[in-house]
């Protein structure tokens, strides 16, 4: 019955599925049925047989059997069917999973190598090589060189290189430490601590585990009772100072002390120092065991460990917690960049103890000084340099500086214009800008270049236009009697120059808009109004430039006067 749910999950390519109904201890090299290949063979045969549909989820499926403890070396009992595309059963001999899938790559050469089925195959074939892994060549040593180097080991009397751990000190060599690992022979050769004195500190290490690391370095052996925490010291030590071969070895020895009690250690250290045998021998025993299989729906697991057996990462709320608390960890950190000063302060003045432990205090207080006055200077080369030379080019970064320098402009043609008739009034263009400063800074003056153009044909009336407009831009922050006085000036001004141009239909329209303007006013704000009064001015007056310089020139005194009247 247990065949017959993983075949079922392996037809429908859900390898979650398979791994989450397959018993603890369901043998995956053992035939589905009665006469049904082993998971890995049927799986092989099945999803050859349904060319390239979902080949990425056919390869998680048998990535996920190789896993589960499926060998590909194992062959499997002669006699055993499988059905290829509802045609008659094949009977199929004894054979191994990798010698099937060589014979079937064999059989597809004349296909191409693009063809989907090849490709199957040879990706079928990558994954059992990385299941597999590389075999260590193993050589017979005569006993002799064994004890040889036994005794080589024990002549603490020549040992030269000090390991200081939690509970006491341990020697060897110095020669065959860095010939053996790479990181210590960059240690040993270097001008820190570990270079000159020769000793090395390894807190974190008991001296079983470090006596043990060294008699594996040696001779490959150990006369020590082992417990697998001591292993694991020693496999963690390895790792750490890349000694291949001590890794493999322990590895090996790792292997057969996988228990209940010690699985949830040594499979969180096979993942976190991704060793593929041992992933693989704890991924065997893990899903086969009761106990294992109890824990992992308890989530009592290590979230590496549930992550091994297949336990979806997404669903687990602890592990995302515990990541976030990892990042919030700052001590780990500090500590190794503390260190790190300290070995460049002991390389620049080696000897001093005080700038040994007086640097790790200036680093961490300069370094943010220092990046604030890098980020200040910085700053200040944009604002100071770039920007000003950006802005003779013509180039501005935001609307608000646009806006300026289009309001510049347009006060330099003001200037340009008022000029002269401001000089025949005995003002200053100085006094007409500061009152429109304090427009600008309201928001009210909303003049554009094109009002100021003097026209060829508009002659000094335009001039006298512009003179009105900046008047009465700068009536608007007195009071409403002042807005309406000039309404009626500009009302007086269009009915004069309507009588005079015997032009009936622009008076009805004159005081249509007017009557707009009114309501627009009580509705709106003065803003609005000002911008039309201002364009009916320069319609009406340049349309009757001939004749109305003289009736322009007395409403303009009238208007400055009533102006000087009331603000005094």
């Amino acid at each position: 019955m247990d065949g017959f749910i993983v075949q079922t999950f392996i037809d429908i390519f859900d390898a979650e599925g398979m791994l989450q109904f397959a018993p603890a201890d369901f043998d995956w090299n053992q035939p589905l049925g009665n006469d049904t290949p082993p998971p890995l063979l049927y799986a092989i045969f099945r999803f050859w047989s349904l060319g390239a549909m979902e080949a990425t989820r056919k390869l998680e499926v048998i990535d996920r059997i190789l896993q589960a403890g499926a060998d590909p070396l194992r062959e499997c009992p002669p006699g055993l069917k499988i059905t290829v595309k509802n045609k008659e059963p094949l009977t199929l001999p004894s054979m191994s999973a990798v010698f099937c899938v060589c014979n079937l790559r064999k059989g597809t050469q004349d296909l191409g190598d693009a063809h989907p089925k090849r490709k199957f195959l040879e990706d079928v074939l990558a994954l059992m090589k990385q299941a597999k892994g590389p075999k260590v060549k193993k050589a017979s040593v005569h006993e002799a060189v064994v004890n040889l180097w036994e005794s080589v080991r024990e002549m603490s009397s020549t040992h030269n290189v000090i390991f200081e751990t939690s509970d006491g000190e341990v020697s060897a060599h110095d020669h065959i430490l860095m010939a053996a690992s790479p990181v210590l022979r960059a240690m040993l050769q270097s001008a820190m601590k570990e270079g000159k004195d020769k000793r090395v500190q390894v807190w974190d290490s008991t001296k079983c585990g470090m006596t043990l690391f060294l008699d594996v370095l040696y001779t490959s052996s150990t006369c020590l009772e082992l417990q697998y925490k001591t292993i694991l010291e020693a496999f963690d030590l390895a790792h750490r100072w890349q000694v291949q071969h001590v890794t493999d070895i322990l590895t090996e020895t790792l292997k057969g002390e996988i228990r209940v009690e010690s699985f949830a250690e040594i499979a969180e250290a096979a993942v976190l120092k991704a060793v593929e045998p041992l992933q693989r021998a704890c991924m065997e025993f893990g899903t086969k065991d009761k106990e294992i299989q109890t824990l992992l729906k308890k989530n009592s697991l290590p979230p590496a460990v549930r992550k091994l057996l297949g336990q979806r990462e997404a669903e687990d709320v602890t592990n995302w917690i515990q990541q976030v608390f990892e990042l919030l960890d700052f001590k780990s950190k500090l500590t190794s960049v503390s260190f790190m000063v300290q070995c460049q302060a002991e390389q620049l003045f080696p000897d001093n103890a005080v700038v040994k432990l007086a640097a790790p205090g200036l680093y961490f207080v300069l370094s943010p000084i220092l990046a604030i006055l890098g980020i200040f200077l910085i700053s200040s080369v944009v604002v100071y340099v770039f920007v000003p030379l950006a802005r003779r080019r013509g180039v501005e970064f935001t609307e608000a500086a646009k806006k300026q320098k289009q309001r510049e402009d347009v006060m330099e043609v003001l200037e340009e214009s008022l000029e002269p008739p401001l000089q025949a009034m005995g003002l200053t263009f100085a006094d007409v800008q500061a009152e429109a400063g304090l427009l600008e800074r309201s928001g009210f003056l909303k003049v554009k270049t094109g009002l100021l153009e003097v026209r060829a044909d508009a002659g000094m009336n335009i001039v006298m236009v512009t003179v009105i407009e900046a008047i009465l831009i700068s009536l608007l922050p007195i009071n409403v009697i002042i807005i309406i006085l000039f309404l009626f000036i500009i009302i007086t001004t269009v009915t004069t120059l309507a009588i005079i141009m015997a032009i009936t239909i622009i008076i009805i329209i004159i005081i249509i808009i007017i009557i707009f303007i009114i309501v627009i006013y009580i509705v709106i704000n003065v803003v609005i109004i000002t911008i039309i009064i201002l364009v009916i001015s320069n319609i009406v007056i340049v349309i009757t430039i001939p004749m109305t310089m003289t009736i322009t020139i007395a409403i303009t005194i009238t208007t400055i006067t009533i102006i000087i009247t009331i603000t005094s």
